[in-house]
């Protein structure tokens, strides 16, 4: 069974200590119910006008035979929850959030690497910057791009990983 999410508008302002949101519930790809979480902790509101009639059940019904979910404790070891509707589409609005951060950090350090070293991780990045120059006006000259080729040996040196793709001819 296929359970997905589609026209969800996230309210990071309203999001408290759940996530704030409304979004459409799709299953097979049929309207089963809108939902909504207003944010403050309370449970996820579903609603099934002029949407296929039983779709919603039988969601709920399949996310019932699912597995538990397991979460670390913060003192140690673990607790678990039994899987329902609800956990799920809460589920899908985190990996959907998550997916579209990942999105917007992979452009903006995309955008980054035209004008500067980028090294780090999936997740974080800094930069190596020169003041006026693009890192093609760099490459384009000897000297700028020996300059290139010993930061990034220093910072290599020091551990780090070089995220741009656009440094042609320099050894990484």
């Amino acid at each position: 069974m296929k359970i997905e999410l589609k026209g969800l508008k996230h309210y990071d302002a309203l999001s408290e200590e759940t996530n704030a949101f409304s979004a459409n519930l799709y299953v097979d790809g049929k309207q089963a119910a809108t939902c909504k979480d207003d944010g403050r902790g309370g449970c996820i509101e579903f609603q099934t006008y002029g949407c296929v009639p039983g779709l919603l059940k039988t969601a709920e019904d399949y996310c019932k035979s699912l597995p538990d979910v397991t979460f670390p404790r913060a003192g140690g070891g673990e607790f678990s929850l039994k899987m329902d509707l609800e956990l799920f589409v809460g589920d899908l609005v985190e990996k959907s959030l998550r997916e579209r951060d990942l999105k917007k950090f992979r452009k903006r350090m995309e955008k980054d690497c035209l004008n500067a070293i980028c090294y780090g991780n999936e997740t974080s990045y800094r930069s190596v910057y020169w003041k006026n120059y693009t890192i093609a006006q760099m490459l384009g000259t000897p000297v700028g791009n020996a300059m290139i080729q010993k930061k990034v040996d220093e910072l290599k040196e020091r551990g780090k990983t070089i995220l741009n793709t656009n440094l042609t001819g320099i050894i990484l």
